[in-house]
């Protein structure tokens, strides 16, 4: 009865089937005409010998009560009563009566139930405005009398209580709180009939839900394949469960460093390593050099907690200082800072980004590339070279020095390599 009906009636006529008494068969969906309207179930009683005594297994106080035919109206949590329900059941009963009234016989034997989850406003203003009052029969159940038919209304939320019911309490309050409450609505939504009669209609969701949100995360995965279980994710909560390792180990180099500023991409850095991301011109020797004092030499100060000047330089941070100083004496090498290499990182990354843009340039020719490619190479060599020498390791220095004699003799840096051999030399000879 009604215009909605949801996947709650559905369970409530299985639970009925399945725990009625036996002297009563239970149809659902009855046509009380020709046409709509329809009752939710009409209950049926069946006095063969012997079946009055079975106890029920549900509602127990309330089929003692019932006549021959009853008509029960369901209010399930989701839809619950509203104004007007009971004129409207009213008008049910005495249609249903109207056409079956020769094999009834009176009106005792004829009545109806109002399943709902408990008593609300407006049914006592639907009560009240049909002259109808309230008999407590305890327990939860009530009957409206002064009407032409017995009528009676259960709350279902009480009776589930009172009588330990937790099946009933499932329907009154919309959640498997036990055990046996989530076993069985799994079993109906299991059998295929119920479960393509629940399907469609209102309330098949909040069901599921019931069902799913007391199963443990164990019982639920086996059954989903894991695209769609991911699928179902945002991509923040996907990233969230990653540790930092392995989102970095996912992204190109390019992609790690874009946003940052240059000193960030720098932190990690050692200064032999700075100086790999040196520009050019960086690496060229000035044309005057400062003779600053170091330890040894005219004019150095004998305090050995006391840094010389250059140690408050870039080029002193970089070079490590002092070190530098005891290989090539009393005079240094400016190579890049840390600053400066900084701007060269994100110079070098501007360029690599810029040698993938579809929009560049066509190549050059042929030998221009191969000029480039030289000359790159020779950057290369005097880079490491000057990466060893600020480690401190003047030997391994030296030797890549001579190779770049031999590759490079008259290459860009000939001049500077010459120059920094010479103090190598010298500061060998000293030694």
């Amino acid at each position: 009865m009604g215009s909605t009906r949801t996947a709650w009636h559905v369970l409530l006529t299985a639970l009925l089937r399945q725990r009625r008494p036996r002297h009563f068969r239970i149809q659902s969906e009855v046509p009380l005409s020709a046409e709509p309207p329809r009752a939710d179930h009409l209950l049926l009683r069946n006095d063969a010998p012997g079946d009055a005594r079975e106890p029920a297994g549900t509602l127990r106080r309330l089929w003692p009560l019932l006549p021959r035919e009853t008509i029960v109206e369901f209010k399930s949590v989701r839809r619950t009563y509203r104004r007007r329900d009971l004129d409207r059941l009213w008008g049910y009963i005495s249609l249903h009566y109207a056409g079956a009234a020769r094999r009834l016989g009176p009106r005792a034997d004829l009545a109806g139930v109002v399943l709902l989850p408990s008593r609300t406003r407006s049914l006592d203003a639907d009560a009240a405005a049909l002259g109808l009052g309230w008999l407590d029969l305890a327990g939860g159940y009530w009957q409206l009398q002064g009407g032409a038919f017995a009528l009676y209304v259960v709350e279902l939320a009480t009776v589930a209580e009172d009588e330990g019911d937790d099946l009933l309490h499932l329907l009154g309050h919309g959640e498997a709180r036990t055990a046996e409450a989530r076993r069985w609505l799994a079993e109906q939504i299991g059998a295929e009939e119920i479960a393509m009669a629940m399907r469609e209609l209102e309330g098949f969701d909040e069901v599921m839900r019931t069902l799913l949100t007391k199963l443990p995360i164990e019982a639920l995965l086996p059954g989903l394949p894991v695209e769609k279980l991911l699928a179902a994710l945002p991509p923040e909560q996907l990233l969230a469960a990653l540790p930092p390792e392995q989102l970095l180990a996912a992204l190109p180099p390019e992609q790690r460093l874009a946003g940052l500023p240059p000193e960030q991409r720098l932190a990690g850095l050692p200064p032999e390593q700075r100086v790999l991301l040196a520009p050019d011109e960086a690496l060229r020797l000035p044309r005057r050099l400062s003779a600053v004092p170091s330890r040894g030499c005219a004019g150095a100060d004998p305090r050995p907690d006391r840094p010389p000047a250059l140690a408050r330089s870039g080029t002193a941070r970089l070079l490590r200082g002092r070190a530098v100083q005891r290989r090539l004496g009393c005079r240094t090498v400016e190579v890049p800072s840390a600053e400066m290499a900084a701007r060269a990182a994100g110079g070098a990354l501007e360029i690599a980004r810029q040698d993938t843009d579809p929009a560049r340039p066509r190549r050059p020719p042929v030998r221009a590339r191969d000029d480039e490619a030289r000359a790159m190479g020779e950057r290369r060599l005097i880079r490491r070279a000057i990466a060893t020498l600020a480690a401190g390791r003047g030997n391994a220095a030296r030797l890549l020095l001579e190779r770049h004699r031999r590759d490079f003799p008259q290459g860009t840096y000939a001049g500077d390599r010459e120059e920094l051999l010479r103090r190598l030399r010298a500061e060998a000879r000293r030694d």
